[in-house]
């Protein structure tokens, strides 16, 4: 059975491109930031064109990519590695590094 809630939740989504002809753009920007889902799929010829979309969800977007692709590394290490692993004091300690190395280090934001 087709649920209703989604159906009417997946039409708001849609935008069609003459809109942005009648100088309707602003609006419709508008309507991604405050829509739940933070997207608009504008459609062209009867044709998806494009996806305008929040900054917030396209970092998560990319965000989750990048996890399922780190994901990814690990199970192909896991099938085709050694088998030899190594914990975190045993890294620290081959690499030189104490506890209080890690404490008095500067903050590093990695993306």
């Amino acid at each position: 059975m087709i649920n209703t809630v989604s159906v009417e939740k997946f039409l708001k989504t849609l935008v069609h491109f003459s809109r942005f002809d009648n100088g309707e753009a602003v609006k419709i920007l508008e309507e991604v930031k405050e829509s739940s889902d933070g997207l608009k799929i504008v459609f062209e010829n009867d044709e998806p064109s494009c996806v305008i979309m929040t900054w917030s969800k396209y970092k998560k977007m990319l965000e989750e990519t990048e996890d399922q692709y780190l994901l990814g590394i690990v199970d192909e290490r896991e099938k085709n590695g050694s088998g030899k692993t190594y914990s975190e004091q045993e890294v620290m300690r081959e690499l030189g590094i104490t506890e209080k190395d890690i404490e008095e280090a500067e903050d590093l934001e990695i993306e």
